[in-house]
């Protein structure tokens, strides 16, 4: 049984750190952020929850930008697991900067409540910018990918995948990404939504939009709240097809900019 102790540690870790999107496109060196959260309940219903994510951008050369996103989820529900999950996405770009410019990706993530041991996939693709200023971006992306799944269970809700629970295939996957700030930056906007269809069959799709709204109270500090939807229509049999989920926090972010050389010495 949790004690006292671990209560007041988790919700001292709630205060979430450095959540701020990472944009690759930006010229700063270096920029990161880290976020560890949990919720503890007990009495008439039990909840553990754990949360760590941690982001980073680096520009590895004057043309090359190297970004890493990752997150793991524990969560209990009356002492049984209901969610332990891993979600690691790997980027590396070639001139971000440019209004249409080059990625490669590499993914790998394990879903408990999916009944996915693992999945990943890579491939690369191009990203333009449709929109670029001081307050608005907005970008497109299109990307080909290849992708395997190794599933805890060998039923689905599409019988054409019954009998084997190992699914391999090839993606087109499209994103669309935006960052806004409204009122003099007294409020900002992230989304970011793709679409991934089965070159193999077409039936085998998922989609995700995830949208956070932050709202500055002083200099790097920010209340934010987030909310994440993610569909897949091919799934093990006796699972819904989507999951949804809100979250609030406060956000202190941090960029770092590499002092230019002096090229007169």
């Amino acid at each position: 049984m949790m004690n006292e102790k671990l209560f007041w540690i988790l919700l001292f870790l709630n205060i979430q750190s450095i959540y701020c999107q990472i944009n690759e496109s930006d010229t700063l060196t270096l920029q990161m952020r880290q976020n560890v959260g949990g919720t503890f309940q007990i009495g008439n219903f039990e909840l553990f929850v754990l949360r760590f994510k941690a982001d980073l951008s680096a520009k590895i050369h004057d043309n090359w930008v190297f970004k890493t996103q990752n997150n793991y989820l524990y969560q209990t529900v009356f002492q049984k697991k209901v969610d332990e999950d891993i979600y690691s996405r790997n980027f590396i770009y070639y001139k971000p900067n440019s209004k249409l410019y080059g990625f490669a990706i590499a993914f790998i993530s394990t879903n408990f409540r999916r009944k996915i041991d693992y999945r990943y996939f890579t491939g690369c693709g191009a990203t333009l910018h449709l929109i670029r200023n001081k307050n608005h971006v907005i970008k497109f992306a299109n990307g080909l990918l290849y992708e395997e799944t190794k599933f805890k269970k060998i039923e689905f809700n599409d019988s054409f995948y019954d009998g084997n629970n190992f699914i391999q295939l090839y993606r087109s996957s499209h994103w669309l990404v935006g960052n806004h700030t409204f009122f003099n930056n007294h409020l900002h906007l992230y989304y970011y939504a793709f679409f991934q269809p089965s070159l193999n069959r077409f039936s085998n799709y998922r989609a995700q939009v995830e949208s956070i709204l932050e709202i500055p109270i002083r200099k790097n500090l920010f209340v934010n709240f987030t909310h994440v939807y993610t569909y897949e229509n091919v799934i093990a049999k006796g699972l819904k097809n989507y999951d949804s989920i809100l979250t609030y926090g406060i956000t202190y972010q941090m960029k770092y900019q590499k002092k230019s050389e002096n090229k007169d010495s």
